[in-house]
Formats: C-alpha cells, sequence, structure tokens
C-alpha cells in the first residue's frame, strides 16, 4: 500500500497570501518521493487552493512513478478537499471547481481512497510547505543581483520541479557564501591571494599582512590576520599539525 501525505497552505495572511504545497510519499513505512513548491502569490491565492495543487502535483507524481497500480490512501487534514473528492460536499467555489476537476481527471481509475488526518499527524508534509515558503521568502527580501540569486528567483518563480528539503539548504547556504564573499570584497585595499574549499586568503596592502576568512557565514566564521613575522611560525606550527594527524 501507498501511503500519502499531502499539505497546502496560504502564509501568511489567508486568501491572497503566498501559496505553498508540500506532500510526502512513502511505501511499507520507507519514503520514496517528497517536494514543495509554491504556486503563487496574492490575488487567488488561498488555503483551499493550495490544498487542491498539492493533491494535483502528488497525483502527478504517482503518475510518473506508476504507484496507480498500488493500492493508495492520501491524508489531509483539509476537511473541505477530503469530503470534496470523497463526493460528500458539492463544490460550489468558482476558484475550486477547475482543481477539483482537474484532480478528479487525475486519479480516474487509480485505486485511491481519501483520508481527514488532524494537524499533528500531518507534520511532515506542513514541513515541507513550509520549507517551500521560507525559501521563497528568502529569495524575495533579498535585494542582491548576483547570478545565483537570479537562477534561484527564475527557479521558484517559473515553478520549475519541486524544492526538495535538501535542495533548498542548498541554495540557503549558496546565499550565505555569496554574501560572506561580498562583504569581504567591500574592502578595495586586499588583493586575492588564493583560497581553499572553506578559507580565503587575502593580502591587506595597507597593514601589510594576510587575512584568512572562513567563507560560510556561522558561530565559527572568522578573520584573521597574520603579520610577516608571524607567518613562519604559522608554517612551523601547521606543519607540525599536519604531521601530527598523519601519524596519529
Amino acid at each position: 500500500m501507498i501511503e500519502v501525505w499531502i499539505d497546502g497552505c496560504c502564509y501568511p495572511v489567508n486568501p491572497e497570501g503566498t501559496a505553498c504545497i508540500g506532500y510526502v510519499i512513502k511505501k511499507k513505512g520507507l519514503t520514496i518521493a517528497k517536494g514543495s513548491k509554491i504556486i503563487g502569490k496574492g490575488q487567488g491565492m488561498t488555503n483551499n487552493v493550495a490544498e487542491y495543487n498539492a493533491l494535483i502535483a502528488v497525483l502527478e507524481e504517482i503518475r510518473k512513478r506508476a504507484l496507480y497500480t498500488e493500492e493508495i490512501i492520501i491524508k489531509s487534514d483539509s476537511k473541505l478537499l477530503v469530503n470534496q473528492m470523497k463526493g460528500n460536499w458539492k463544490v460550489k467555489s468558482n476558484l475550486i471547481y477547475p482543481l477539483y476537476r482537474e484532480a478528479k481527471k487525475r486519479a480516474y481509475n487509480y485505486n485511491i481512497k481519501f483520508k481527514w488526518i488532524p494537524r499533528e499527524k500531518n507534520k511532515e508534509a506542513d514541513e515541507m510547505s513550509r520549507i517551500a515558503f521560507t525559501t521563497y521568502s528568502i529569495k524575495e527580501d533579498s535585494s542582491t543581483d548576483d547570478q545565483i540569486d537570479n537562477d534561484m528567483i527564475k527557479d521558484l518563480l517559473t515553478f520549475k520541479g519541486f524544492i526538495t528539503e535538501k535542495e533548498a539548504q542548498e541554495k540557503k547556504k549558496a546565499k550565505q557564501t555569496k554574501e560572506t564573499m561580498k562583504e569581504i570584497n567591500k574592502n578595495r585595499d586586499t588583493v586575492r591571494v588564493g583560497e581553499t574549499e572553506n578559507l580565503i586568503i587575502d593580502k591587506d596592502t595597507n597593514q601589510k599582512r594576510l587575512l584568512l576568512y572562513g567563507k560560510e557565514i556561522s558561530l565559527l566564521s572568522f578573520k584573521l590576520g597574520i603579520k610577516k613575522d608571524e607567518i613562519t611560525k604559522l608554517i612551523e606550527l601547521l606543519s607540525k599539525g599536519k604531521n601530527i594527524l598523519e601519524n596519529s
């Protein structure tokens, strides 16, 4: 049996906020797919619109993975969606009706059951929808015009595929690193000496010293100035440390 959890939300206001979706698909207790996505912002966006878009997205994922050959149970904390898909409630909203028809068409001939669950039992799908909103908000609030940010905005606003939790973290990390580099480069009196995967070395032309930076923004970030008479001693200590590591 395939178990599916879906969630749709409209942050920070409903209606006319930013509509986000999230879903998780499991088979025998193991997660085989999950995703999140921004649907849109402003007029026409509601929690219910997001819920139906989450259902449509997950039905497409089921089709792609050919999971429709098995029994499927779709769980949602939206009583409206569950009861309408079961045929218990009529669809009266002009916003919802086209989405309802699309969901019905995609679910046709699938062995699907719909089940309402309380929100506290839908935490994974809820988390996925929040990841989409958080990722979108980071981009919306950023004023930087570098290429990475442009690519991220384009990706989110044109909805090319789903944003997974891992992808969201990677995008956030790339943004933080780029901002750190931008801050470093504000000092026009430095010359780039080189860099490693995690460190940057610049020459401070004013004070005649080397500047050692950590690339990422975190509690461990640092900028260390090393004067000429300290460099030989530093090399000796690094060589000593290298030997200790190699012989341990």
